[in-house]
């Protein structure tokens, strides 16, 4: 249930999140919301309570100590450690021994160009599933109706 309202929420925030990146005037649920406010205020503070909330929920409870060994199964944490840890050994090849200083810059970039590039493949994934979806539905009542069309010139 919990994956369900990530998605979901995701596919709400991508008008909003596309907006506040500097994108055309599109449709926002925000502009229902917040009619006179600039799309890119609402936005980002969506993204900020987001960001929030995620941090809050993945530390509640736990204590220092118990956060250093990684969790056994497949974790948010895990998939970002794996991505530091990649493009820590990328810089450190290429930049040499002052590549931490750089490493949040890089990192920062990184992982928001990759965010990015995958939200807008779920965008056009839901997009195809959705429009699949319809012409199903359309074809199946089409079937029904018709069916029943025929059953009633054959029974008078």
């Amino acid at each position: 249930m919990r994956r369900w309202w990530g998605g979901f929420l995701g596919f709400l925030l991508l008008p909003a999140t596309a907006l506040a990146a500097g994108g055309h005037e599109v449709f926002s649920w925000f502009q229902l919301l917040l009619p006179n406010v600039p799309q890119y205020v609402p936005s980002a503070i969506m993204i900020a309570v987001l960001l929030v909330a995620i941090s809050a929920a993945s530390f509640a409870g736990k204590k220092p100590a118990d956060m250093v060994v990684p969790e056994a199964r497949f974790t948010f944490r895990n998939l970002f450690e794996l991505i530091v840890s990649f493009l820590m050994t990328l810089a450190e090849d290429i930049i040499g021994h002052k590549a931490k200083t750089y490493i949040p810059l890089l990192a920062t970039s990184f992982i928001f160009i990759l965010f990015c590039h995958l939200s807008y493949i779920l965008f056009i994934a839901a997009t195809i599933i959705i429009i699949f979806l319809i012409i199903i539905t359309t074809t199946s009542i089409l079937i029904i109706v018709t069916t029943r069309k025929m059953q009633q010139i054959y029974i008078i």
